[in-house]
Formats: C-alpha cells, structure tokens, sequence
C-alpha cells in the first residue's frame, strides 16, 4: 500500500519546516518517507517551492546570526564570512583561508582553555601543572634524550 502525503501531513510537513526543522525531521514527523516527498516535491512545483522557501530561509537566518557573531569580534565568524561571501577577493585565496582559520582555531582554543583553567582551583592547577609537566618529560624521552627519573613521590596521583 502506498504512503499517503495528503493534505494535512503537507501541511504540517510544511510548520514542521517553518519551525526550523529539516526534511529528515518533517517526515518522521508525519509518518512518510524521504522518497515520497522528494516525489511530491517533484511532481508539484508550487508545494517544492514552499519548501525550497523555507530552507532558504533556514540558511538565511544562520547567515544572519554568523554575520552578527562576525560584527561582535569572533575571528572564526568573520574568516568564514569574508571566505564564503568574497570570491575573487585576496582574503579569500585558499592558502590565505586555511592558514587563517587555524590561527583563529588556535586562538580560540586558547582563550577557551584559559577560561576553564582560571576556573579551577589552585590544588587543580597545581595537578595541571604537574601533569603537564609529566607530558612534556615523556614527549622529550621520546625525542631520543635521556629520560629524567620520575618520582613516585613527588607526586603520586600522577603515576596511578
């Protein structure tokens, strides 16, 4: 027996979409399948071009919220903008983009990672330390330079 997209599934297919839902979403909700909509879609034009209206809605509202991220100072926000919106432009070469955007990745990690250790307490960075410490001493040993003994004493959480 065939699905039945009928005019109240199309309709709240359709609210289901307004409300920032996706397609996937919309038709586990009604009960249909992909392919019968994408069928649908194909053979009613005006009802495809509700939903093409919708999504591009969709993007549009996250255009809008990333060009406003952008305008607040977020560098990650503004090299994805300049990139995706500029061709042609220099700023948006694919040496100049990449190299970027890890700059910006690793300027964000780092702000992120100083927020979270400013959160901890001093016995919890004291251990951080330390740990980081024991990282950095076995990262050495493997460059091929003589190990430094570590020991059990000096910190013994560490070595469990």
């Amino acid at each position: 027996m065939a699905e039945k997209f009928n005019a109240k599934k199309r309709k709240e297919f359709l609210e289901i979409l307004k409300k920032g839902g996706t397609i996937v979403q919309a038709c586990k909700a009604v009960g249909v399948s992909f392919p019968t909509v994408k069928k649908y879609r194909e053979k009613n034009p005006k009802f495809n071009e509700k939903v093409q209206a919708y999504l591009d809605t969709q993007v549009e509202m996250v255009a809008s919220a990333l060009y406003k991220k952008a305008l607040e100072g977020n560098v990650t926000a503004q090299i994805f903008f300049l990139v995706n919106r500029s061709q042609g432009r220099s700023w948006a070469s694919e040496k100049w983009s990449n190299v970027n955007l890890i700059k910006a990745d690793i300027t964000s990690r780092k702000s992120e990672t100083l927020n979270i250790i400013n959160s901890l307490s001093e016995e919890d960075k004291k251990l951080l330390k330390e740990f980081g410490d024991r990282i950095m001493r076995l990262l050495r040993d493997r460059r091929g330079r003589p190990p430094k003994k570590l020991k059990e004493e000096q910190n013994p959480k560490l070595l469990n």
